[in-house]
């Protein structure tokens, strides 16, 4: 039906941002958006009923595995939703993915620590002449490349595409500062390279020539 075809354009359009950023630091809010979206879909009859519950199982049980803020709000809520359904599934569930739910918060408090010092709203803008800019901006460059060799260094023991696109958000999310520096270009495509993604490497070169034509 129509209501069927727009639910699956929504579900979708959050599939596709939590694909992209729902390891991001401050990605709770789209992940409590969709589970929110996801409880309010119409459900008439048991199988439907059944079927939005797997769903809503399946969204909670990746939220919670991610390095995230919020992610204990987000267990107290997966919490409540498996003891409101049935408490012996519940007890075997919650045994089950609390040691992931807690390695992944010990991985936020390492994540936040790291990223300490970094300015996420600085603009880009090309290298600075101006020697108290320059320990400004090449203190960033800095930081940011700290940041980075931890991400890369998986300290989550992410599967390979996973890590893919934690490392090229982070990479992305680094570029908004850092636009107008060639090395954090050339990290990111050699890591991808190295990684067996040689075709995504040069479009990464090829996308950074048009950064820095220079």
């Amino acid at each position: 039906t129509q209501n069927e075809e727009a639910a699956d354009v929504v579900e979708n359009a959050y599939e596709y941002a939590l694909k992209h950023l729902g390891s991001d630091i401050n990605s709770a809010s789209i992940w409590r958006d969709y589970i929110a979206y996801i409880r309010s879909l119409p459900a008439s009859g048991n199988y439907e009923e059944s079927q939005r519950t797997s769903k809503l199982r399946k969204i909670y049980q990746r939220a919670i595995c991610m390095p995230i803020g919020q992610v204990d709000m987000l267990w107290r809520d997966y919490d409540q939703f498996e003891n409101s359904l049935n408490k012996m599934l519940a007890k075997g569930l919650l045994s089950e993915y609390q040691p992931k739910h807690l390695a992944a918060k010990q991985a936020q408090r390492e994540r936040k620590r790291r990223y300490s010092g970094i300015l996420p709203h600085m603009l880009a803008r090309p290298p600075p002449n101006h020697p108290q800019d320059q320990i400004r901006d090449y203190g960033q460059v800095i930081l940011w490349r700290r940041y980075i060799a931890w991400e890369t260094s998986n300290p989550q023991r992410l599967e390979p595409l996973p890590l893919k696109f934690r490392v090229l958000l982070v990479y992305r999310q680094c570029l908004l500062n850092l636009r107008h520096y060639p090395e954090i270009w050339y990290e990111c495509g050699q890591w991808l390279f190295t990684n067996g993604w040689g075709e995504e490497a040069m479009s990464w070169f090829k996308e950074s020539l048009q950064a820095i034509p220079y």
